[in-house]
């Protein structure tokens, strides 16, 4: 899109700014992306907006706007901040004579897990509400409420949500494309939808909370014809976005998948500390078993198919389950309620720990049992002491939790005897994921992203506390996502009866269920 000298908006639409990034780095390279995609639309005439949508707990705006009273050592570098006539944004210019508008913004999540941006506002909205009352509440403040799409986030249960809000209040909300979306994934069917009825679809960066990703800001996002009131520029963007009559045109491209698995294993690495709602604490809290605990995660295991899988999954823990492990269980993150029953019928005394009293509805038919208990609370903070339990047994958890190391920790911390887990292993099909994740979400519709992991890797991150492994049994040599693609396949089946025969599964098989002991003498 050739702009020649004509004037335009260049908005990176959502921004956020963590605590490992240094700020005049991040500002310096943000106005260097924002020239670069000048340079590509031949304009020289160009404003730079940066539109913040922080999380609970940050508020990177206001320390920023408090800054515009300090002529050096403000910590921006060579950027001066100025204020404007209205209290959501600031100017920021440097000793070039560049300037770029940083206006306030706020990232909310709903009760069903579904992120709401508020843009062109410095007001703070409550957390944990539903999503029909939070996008009730972000207009009624004037501000404009965008839902961002994220990996994994519009699938499922929450994917059916969001359409139907879309549906019923197109008139309401924005929706928020970025640059982390990998160039394998589909056009979103939200983003299909919302074009259909005309719903404004925005782009921007959405660093990620690694400091690599400060140099990402400014690099993906829209573009507005026209200039921007610098006195009041909040307000008048807010006003142009609304008068749309389509989707602005974008700059930048999308995560190659190179840059997509370099950027998502950066983060697996990182450990990240989300501030609790207190502003004087903060705290690791990790909810993904919501989802698995859900009737739509559920789902994935009923009919012939689910039914093979849970199978298969039985076989193996029983397979580890040999020799004895003990009377008391405890099962980090059950609320499916896949293994609750094997481990009761085999009379053990099973204690289910779930990050939420909602992952209970599925345990309700074991209730009344003398054997089973239910318990919420931190997983990464087990509400109990050292030692409590013989065995901790966990499946469908350890890849999706980021803050790993600490959840291995508390495993080995409340286990007195073994440890069982069960993993996607890098040593099979699952190392083509990446690539083929798109086919697999067209098939299975409400999958996540998940970390792989190494055998060996696991092996020496227990040892480290005492647990070695003594027991391994991988379930399917071909990716579970071709099983749910074919169907009841007797083929499929005999081909995965052979390569158990022949220890192909157990060599390049997933997801694997492993144990490990304590050692004797820890």
């Amino acid at each position: 899109m050739k702009q020649g000298n004509a004037p335009v908006v260049l908005i990176d639409s959502h921004v956020h700014i963590y605590d490992s990034y240094d700020l005049s780095t991040l500002f310096d390279r943000a106005q260097e992306n924002f020239c670069l995609q000048a340079n590509r639309l031949e304009t020289r005439l160009f404003e730079s907006v940066l539109l913040l949508t922080e999380s609970a707990g940050h508020n990177f705006f206001s320390l920023i706007r408090d800054k515009s009273e300090s002529t050096r050592d403000n910590g921006l570098g060579h950027w001066q901040v100025f204020p404007t006539r209205e209290p959501c944004s600031v100017v920021l210019k440097n000793s070039s004579g560049d300037r770029i508008f940083l206006i306030a913004g706020r990232q909310i999540e709903t009760s069903e897990r579904i992120e709401v941006s508020a843009i062109c506002t410095d007001h703070f909205f409550t957390e944990g509400r539903s999503l029909h009352e939070t996008v009730s509440e972000v207009v009624e403040t004037g501000a404009l409420a965008v839902l961002p799409w994220g990996v994994g986030k519009w699938l499922g249960r929450r994917g059916r949500i969001l359409a139907n809000l879309i549906k019923t209040h197109p008139k309401d909300v924005l929706l928020g494309d970025n640059g982390s979306r990998p160039v394998f994934w589909p056009w979103p069917r939200a983003f299909k939808l919302a074009e259909r009825l005309g719903i404004t679809i925005l782009a921007g960066s959405d660093p990620l909370p690694v400091p690599s990703d400060q140099k990402r800001i400014g690099s993906f996002g829209c573009v507005l014809l026209g200039v921007l009131d610098e006195k009041e520029p909040g307000a008048d963007l807010r006003k142009k976005l609304i008068q749309l009559d389509s989707s602005p045109k974008r700059f930048g491209r999308l995560h190659s998948v190179s840059e997509f698995l370099k950027s998502r294993l950066e983060l697996r690495r990182s450990v990240v500390s989300l501030p609790d709602k207190s502003p004087c604490s903060a705290k690791l809290v990790e909810t993904p078993d919501i989802e698995t605990s859900s009737d739509d995660y559920a789902q994935r295991f009923t009919g012939c198919v689910g039914q093979y899988m849970l199978q298969v999954q039985a076989r193996s823990l029983a397979d580890v389950l040999v020799p004895p492990i003990g009377n008391r269980v405890l099962d980090v993150g059950g609320g499916h309620g896949q293994l609750t029953d094997q481990l009761l019928s085999r009379g053990f005394k099973v204690t289910v720990l779930a990050s939420d009293e909602c992952c209970r509805s599925r345990l309700a038919r074991f209730e009344h049992h003398e054997n089973f208990s239910f318990v919420s609370g931190n997983l990464l903070e087990m509400p109990f002491a050292d030692r409590s339990f013989d065995c901790v047994v966990s499946v469908r958890l350890i890849s999706h939790i980021e803050a790993r190391e600490q959840l291995f920790s508390e495993f080995c911390r409340v286990a007195n005897q073994t440890i069982i887990v069960d993993y996607p292993s890098w040593y099979s099909l699952n190392a083509l994921t990446p690539v083929l994740f798109g086919l697999k979400k067209l098939i299975e519709h409400n999958t996540r992203t998940y970390h792989s992991f190494s055998g060996r890797r696991l092996d020496l991150k227990f040892a480290k506390y005492g647990f070695r492994s003594s027991a391994r049994s991988a379930q399917f040599f071909f990716p579970m996502f071709f099983h749910r693609w074919l169907g009841v396949s007797s083929v499929l089946q005999r081909l995965e009866r052979w390569a158990k025969v022949t220890r192909l599964t157990s060599l390049l098989g997933s997801p694997v269920i492993l144990r490990l002991d304590r050692s004797r003498n820890r």
